[in-house]
């Protein structure tokens, strides 16, 4: 394989695994698996805002863009090691409930912790995974996607993401790895005729 197809194939890769990257504060990442999804957060800052008051004990995000929820999931709560919210003005809250809302202009995700979390200015830092019977596939869009800063309380976080991760493939995903081993075969068998008739 030349040395210019090689490097246009890594490129290929690294833009498709660096794509949809992006830095956030607070990032909530739903790995669908069978029989549920795996829910993890992850993140750490210093809670925004000029008031007296924070985001209360139900963190609310609203208007994630081009709607990550195919359907309403409706308030439970997940089995597992659960979360770990840390916040050092009032100390460790936990997550009790979980909801999806789908609707027209933006989903919401409601996240129902054991307690109230700080007022503007509290450090924060948040961990762990709980893993949620039921949601699934028919309920996630793959992709990943932001809140609205100027809704809820994202705004308190500075940025909240989204990652829906589908342990399935998406058909686009597997189109592209074919593309990529044609193209490969296909030189590779250009350089060998190339040996061929020298």
């Amino acid at each position: 394989m030349s040395r210019f197809l090689r490097l246009a194939v890594g490129c290929v890769f690294a833009v498709g695994l660096c794509s949809g990257r992006a830095q956030a504060d607070l990032v909530i990442t739903m790995n669908v698996l069978g029989g549920g999804t795996e829910v993890s957060i992850t993140g750490s800052g210093t809670l925004s805002g000029s008031g007296a008051t924070g985001p209360g004990a139900v963190l609310t995000f609203n208007n994630f863009s081009n709607n990550p929820f195919l359907a309403d999931f409706p308030r439970t709560s997940g089995t597992g090691p659960g979360f770990n919210f840390v916040f050092t003005n009032v100390g460790t809250r936990s997550l009790v409930n979980l909801q999806l809302i789908d609707q027209t202009g933006g989903d919401d995700i409601r996240l129902e912790l054991d307690g109230t979390s700080g007022p503007p200015g509290t450090a924060y830092t948040v961990s762990g995974s709980q893993f949620f019977a039921g949601l699934g596939s028919s309920q996630l869009n793959p992709g990943s996607y932001f809140a609205s800063l100027t809704a809820g309380d994202a705004s308190f976080f500075d940025s909240v993401q989204l990652n829906i991760v589908s342990a399935v493939p998406e058909p686009s995903s597997l189109a592209l790895v074919g593309m990529m081993g044609c193209v490969v075969f296909c030189a590779d068998a250009c350089n060998y005729r190339i040996l061929q008739a020298t």
